[in-house]
């Protein structure tokens, strides 16, 4: 009985605290659209979370037609551009930037199955899995894929999706080995081969099916809400984003965070 009631109080306290955010945030929205005259009255806006450090305890990132600012919430002063914490020497927009594509890429990837990815299983004790938005024709993309067997080693999964740079369309480089190895009978043996440059046109076929070039489409389409233009793009376990290349030693470091 004790353990039901303590339950029921943390799920009010709960949906206390997730109800006063969306009223703070509402009462931050229509102040915004309001303000000089109502200039932003039809402007896009979403209030995206409290700033809540020390001296700015009534200050919002909003983003304002697009443009992510910081506003207070009386909607009458507004800070554009990056605010740092010079004491941690901390951006604190870039973090909050950051948290924020974290949770959306989490969110997005868990809608992946695994026949969606190219799967290289780890080795020994499991540590974590990374997720590698991917481009068999990116320089980087192809030295990270150098370093797999470190990462493998060290318990670490690596799930590869696929994510043609530019436009995916018949005779893009990039889309065109992306089909070949979401087609192949081995996707592991494919994309490996192509980000060593050993395919030798081993997996182009006449035609491919719809089902596997649909997953190419949908890693494209992945990225592209995530606002991702260049690859790698990493996603760890653990909750944590990387946008280009990290040396392994220091990646695997990020698994002991």
């Amino acid at each position: 009985m004790k353990i039901f009631l303590a339950l029921v109080v943390t799920s009010l306290v709960l949906l206390s605290t997730h109800s006063h955010s969306n009223d703070a945030f509402k009462v931050v929205e229509d102040n915004l659209r309001k303000i000089n005259n109502g200039a932003f009255a039809s402007a896009p806006i979403k209030v995206l979370g409290e700033v809540g450090e020390p001296g700015f305890e009534d200050f919002y990132f909003v983003s304002l037609g697009g443009q992510q600012i910081i506003v207070s919430s009386s909607g009458e002063y507004a800070i554009t551009g990056d605010l740092i914490n010079l004491d941690s020497r901390t951006n604190l927009t870039e973090e909050f930037s950051r948290r924020g594509l974290a949770e959306k890429a989490k969110v997005e990837l868990a809608k992946l199955s695994d026949d969606d990815l190219v799967i290289f299983k780890g080795k020994g004790e499991p540590k974590g899995e990374l997720f590698v938005l991917t481009d068999p024709t990116c320089f980087y993309c192809r030295k990270l894929h150098g370093d797999i067997d470190t990462l493998l080693s060290a318990g670490i999964t690596v799930k590869y999706v696929p994510f043609p740079r530019g436009v995916a369309e018949d005779g893009q480089q990039p889309y065109e080995q992306l089909k070949q190895v979401m087609c192949a009978e081995n996707k592991v043996d494919a994309m490996d081969k192509m980000k060593t440059e050993t395919d030798s046109g081993m997996f182009v076929q006449a035609s491919y099916a719809k089902e596997c070039v649909d997953k190419v489409l949908k890693g494209k389409a992945l990225g592209t809400d995530l606002d991702i233009s260049g690859t790698p793009f990493l996603y760890l376990s653990t909750g944590r984003v990387v946008g280009g290349y990290v040396p392994p030693e220091q990646l695997l470091t990020f698994f002991g965070e």
